[in-house]
């Protein structure tokens, strides 16, 4: 599944991810109130919810703080914890978050084995469409 708070734009990213989740099961959810969010999510049965935006514009951590899915993980969006109570996991590295600095973080450290950032090049191709 793939619950989006933002409407989708036609960018070459957009319709990557698109390309490879059924129609059916991307739901936009940016104008759907938040009670009726976070029950779309639940009904989903989602075991784990990726949180990408963390505290970028246009987030509504209300949807999040009604807990629709038995884990709930930060991933990218923010390269620190976010200080809520209703994240139950961090997914980062060891640059980025020191496990001796574990104590800072509100969430559980998931430590990934290379760095958390995914990045991609585009091989100098001046559209823009390189490798995607």
């Amino acid at each position: 599944w793939f619950f989006s708070l933002a409407k989708g734009d036609g960018s070459r990213y957009w319709r990557r991810l698109t390309s490879v989740i059924p129609a059916h099961r991307v739901v936009d959810i940016s104008t759907t109130a938040i009670e009726v969010a976070a029950r779309l999510i639940n009904e989903a049965q989602a075991h784990v919810l990726v949180d990408l935006d963390a505290w970028m514009k246009g987030r509504r951590p209300e949807i999040i703080a009604l807990r629709p899915a038995i884990e709930q993980v930060l991933f990218l969006g923010f390269p620190g914890s976010s200080g809520a109570p209703y994240m139950d996991h961090i997914a980062t590295d060891r640059i980025v978050s020191p496990p001796e600095l574990r104590s800072l973080y509100s969430e559980a450290l998931l430590l990934l084995p290379g760095p958390y950032q995914v990045n991609e090049y585009n091989g100098g191709d001046p559209q823009g469409e390189g490798a995607l």
